[in-house]
């Protein structure tokens, strides 16, 4: 991964940060350390989220009535 990539990660991962809203997972933390499989040169990123239980968004979407028509 490039330094600009790690740049933009990084300024996604601060927005992301600053949004509140039951509807949004909350991130929580942004870890970044050298690969220890790849090399010096490597590296690894990982986003640590909030806990989202009660099974998968596309789980919900199945179940969930549709609401509203979407008009073009």
């Amino acid at each position: 991964m490039t330094i600009r990539h790690f740049k933009q990660m990084y300024k996604e991962f601060r927005i992301g940060c600053c949004l509140r809203n039951p509807g949004i997972v909350e991130y929580k933390y942004f870890i970044r350390r050298d690969s220890p499989s790849m090399g010096q040169r490597e590296q690894e990123l990982h986003i640590i989220i909030e806990l989202c239980e009660g099974g998968s968004l596309e789980q919900y979407l199945n179940e969930m009535p549709l609401k509203r028509e979407v008009n073009i």
